[in-house]
Parts: C-alpha cells; sequence; structure tokens
C-alpha cells in the first residue's frame, strides 16, 4: 500500500479508530489466565418437534401455499414458481409425521434424482439436501 492510499484511507477514520489500529499491530496479545472453563452438562434433554404440516399426502397430491397439485409433475406449466420451488425443496421430510410416510420419501427422492438432472447437479440440490441435514 503507498503512502497515498495509506493516507486516503486514514483521513476518513477517527483517531480512537487510529489508535486502536495501531495498538493492536504493535501490542503482542496476552494469554487468559482467568478460571478454566467446564463443560455444563444440560439439565433436560434436547427434544427435536416438528412444526411443519405434512404437504405430501399419499393419494399422490402436494399441498404447498393453500394449493394442491400433483406430486410428480415437477415442472407443471399451471403452477407458479413458487409453488414448484416448494415441491422441489422436500420440507416433508422433516414435517410432523414424516416417518410414517418413509417409502413415498423415498420414492419422491428417487424420482426427482431421475427425473431433474438439473437441480440434481446444481443449487437446487444443494438447497434441498442442506436444509433437511
Amino acid at each position: 500500500m503507498s503512502i497515498a492510499q495509506l493516507f486516503h484511507t486514514v483521513k476518513y477514520l477517527k483517531p480512537s479508530q487510529v489508535t486502536n489500529r495501531l495498538t493492536r499491530r504493535l501490542r503482542k496479545p496476552r494469554r487468559y489466565r482467568g478460571q478454566t472453563l467446564i463443560p455444563v452438562t444440560p439439565k433436560i434433554s434436547w427434544r427435536v418437534t416438528a412444526s411443519l404440516k405434512p404437504s405430501f399426502v399419499v393419494d399422490g397430491r402436494a399441498h404447498f401455499l393453500g394449493e394442491s397439485g400433483p406430486l410428480f409433475e415437477w415442472g407443471n406449466p399451471h403452477k407458479s414458481k413458487l409453488w414448484l420451488y416448494n415441491l422441489h425443496y422436500f420440507d416433508d421430510l422433516v414435517a410432523a409425521g414424516a416417518a410414517d410416510r418413509t417409502i413415498l420419501h423415498t420414492e419422491m427422492v428417487s424420482r426427482w434424482i431421475e427425473e431433474c438432472p438439473t437441480y440434481w447437479h446444481g443449487l437446487g440440490t444443494v438447497s434441498a439436501v442442506v436444509a433437511h441435514l
């Protein structure tokens, strides 16, 4: 960094900011000499509760945003992009009673991988998979 660049950077800073920067550069950090931290065990166990309502229904329909539509039509031109996004997002994997719909979820994910190569190789996969880890 040249002297001119340094001047034009520093001229907008408050004197306390310049002093702080210089102090931090010149002074070595001190070691923490306080008490040793002791890990605390929780008093109650963590309970996972599903707050989402199921959106996939066994009759082959999906319900989002007050609308229902076919479950396996990934690019349905009669549905809004927001509705289709919800279909691709797989919120039902973590919804209430998801364990009862494991067979449906397995079929959904398998068909999605086969029928949606653009999502499988793109951001859609990352969004859908990371959201449910």
